[in-house]
C-alpha cells in the first residue's frame, strides 16, 4: 500500500495480489474509487515524485508504470513497464 494526494484528496493505492489489481481507495470516505488490472502480480508499489505509480510484478520481473488520471474514481492509465533483475 502507499498513500497519494488528488488534490485535497488523500488516495490509498492498495496491491491486490490475489486478483492482480491495484485498487485506489479515498481514505477519508473509505471507500474504493477504481480498479487498475495489472500485467501480474503485484509486490512492492511506490508513488513517484511526479504522481506515477511503479509497480512491481513478481512473477514477470519487471517494473510496471502507471500514471493517475484526473479523476480518482477512474482507472490508472499504463505507461510502460521495464525489465527487472531477478
Amino acid at each position: 500500500m502507499a498513500l497519494a494526494r488528488l488534490g485535497e484528496t488523500t488516495l490509498a493505492y492498495v496491491a491486490d495480489e490475489d486478483d492482480e489489481y491495484l485498487r485506489t481507495i479515498d481514505v477519508e470516505t473509505r471507500t474504493e474509487k477504481a480498479i487498475t488490472p495489472l500485467a501480474g502480480i503485484p509486490s512492492q508499489l511506490l508513488v513517484l515524485a511526479d504522481g506515477r505509480v511503479a509497480v512491481a510484478l513478481r512473477d514477470k520481473n519487471q517494473i510496471q508504470i502507471l500514471e493517475p488520471t484526473a479523476r480518482a474514481d477512474a482507472p490508472l492509465e499504463n505507461r510502460c513497464s521495464v525489465p527487472a533483475a531477478a
